[in-house]
């Protein structure tokens, strides 16, 4: 039976889909199947549709991607699901445009991401009274850019031939030429121990307690107790429908099933600093630290 593997669409062209056949491609046992979100990606792995899918998390230039954290937590809360691994593409974007857009679009189109990360040359085009708006994808937006000519996108050089779009701008457009964009793979369990492992946590900290975030990192770096953890990540990620209230993603360096990171956390669930229970997102082989040419 072919493992199901969900990413972001509509089609093959996103680098959602270029990081799924890039994780899962040395297996033939695969389908891969698009989504309009990270929300029904997550919600499909919750639900045992699919049996894994590819999330963008961060990038380069952007920084965390809050959308992933927001659809991880929910249909985590819910149905359950983990984190079981992690792979990086180079991202390069291009601005695209059908044959007979001769002056500038009225409008150019992408995911938020890519606008974000080609600030430049975007600022450029709404300085010439270009409006700039966002779609749930790349492809999503390159489909449009393909049926109305007043409008380009920003997009992989994947779209131009999928859509019969053409290069707008020779070079590719994004702020910095090594941009790189890492993704999550998640699934219904984490992964086992390989001695190279990332760990994520998701905390809600009792923000009444003066110093709550220093005490909970506390926890994973005390050399009293002989627990000395690398933090790799830290992001305050808002809590829908509260002022000024953060979840924080917490990614360490090590296995949940290390004795370390074990004593860690149990330190961290025993602390008192945090409402509700710290959330374990789940351990997965580091496929980025120490490889910055990947």
């Amino acid at each position: 039976m072919k493992l199901k593997i969900g990413y972001l669409g509509p089609d093959s062209v996103t680098f959602g889909y270029m990081a799924a056949k890039k994780f899962f491609d040395s297996s033939k046992q695969v389908e891969y199947i698009a989504h309009p979100s990270h929300e029904q990606i997550a919600l499909a792995v919750g639900r045992k549709t699919i049996d894994y899918g590819v999330l963008a998390i961060e990038n380069v230039i952007d920084g965390v991607i809050s959308e992933t954290i927001h659809a991880v937590e929910d249909v985590d809360g819910q149905y359950g699901l983990s984190v079981c691994g992690e792979i990086a593409l180079p991202v390069h974007l291009y601005f695209l445009k059908k044959d007979n857009l001769t002056d500038l679009p009225k409008k150019v189109l992408s995911h938020i991401s890519p606008i974000n990360q080609s600030r430049k040359f975007v600022e450029g085009l709404r300085k010439q009274g270009v409006a700039i708006e966002v779609r749930n994808s790349t492809s999503e937006a390159a489909k449009e850019a393909s049926e109305n000519s007043d409008i380009a996108v920003i997009a992989p050089l994947t779209a131009r031939d999928a859509y019969g779009l053409s290069l707008a701008h020779e070079l590719s457009i994004e702020d910095e030429k090594n941009n790189m964009t890492r993704f999550w793979i998640i699934g219904k369990t984490h992964s086992d121990r390989t001695g190279n492992d990332k760990t994520a946590f998701l905390v809600n900290l009792e923000h009444d307690q003066s110093g709550a975030l220093w005490k909970s990192l506390h926890c994973f770096a005390d050399e009293e107790s002989g627990i000395n953890l690398n933090l790799l990540l830290i992001y305050p990620n808002p809590i829908p429908g509260k002022r000024w209230e953060y979840t924080f993603l917490l990614e360490f360096k090590g296995h949940i099933l290390d004795p370390e990171m074990d004593a860690a956390y149990q330190r961290l669930r025993s602390s008192g600093l945090i409402l509700g229970r710290p959330r374990f997102l789940g351990s997965y082989p580091d496929a980025i630290s120490g490889n910055p040419d990947d």
